[in-house]
């Protein structure tokens, strides 16, 4: 269980919520919910046809996890420098959704939110 002082400094470092990936600009939000931490990557695609969601879904899948999995490296690097013990998480959950925010049936473009869900459990 993590100490007050160390809530602190981890709250602190998730407060950076920019992230970029291969031409998409995307977003991580991260909270501290019980004894895990929770991080959520969002970020818009547009998208014509079902051909095409599906070929941008799994490049974005790849995208993500990478992204995330750089995150929770600095997450832990950063802690690391300044507290005393290391921050241990194990995966819990690691999921993604699409939500559809534009269509029309007069356009074949096609707008969406692109989210994926992380929860990690903290075992210090």
């Amino acid at each position: 269980m993590l100490t007050f002082n160390e809530i602190n400094l981890l709250g602190q470092i998730l407060s950076d919520t920019s992230a970029s990936g291969q031409g998409n600009i995307a977003r991580i939000n991260s909270h501290l919910q019980d004894n895990n931490l929770v991080l959520t990557y969002s970020t818009i695609v547009n998208f014509a046809g079902e051909q095409a969601l599906r070929l941008q879904t799994d490049r974005l899948a790849h995208e993500s996890n990478s992204v995330l999995k750089n995150r929770i490296t600095e997450i832990k690097r950063q802690f690391n420098k300044v507290s005393e013990e290391g921050l241990k998480l194990k995966e819990q959950d690691n999921n993604d959704s699409i939500e559809l925010i534009q269509a029309t049936s007069n356009s074949p473009l096609k707008v969406a939110y692109y989210r994926r869900f992380v929860t990690l459990k903290i075992e210090n």
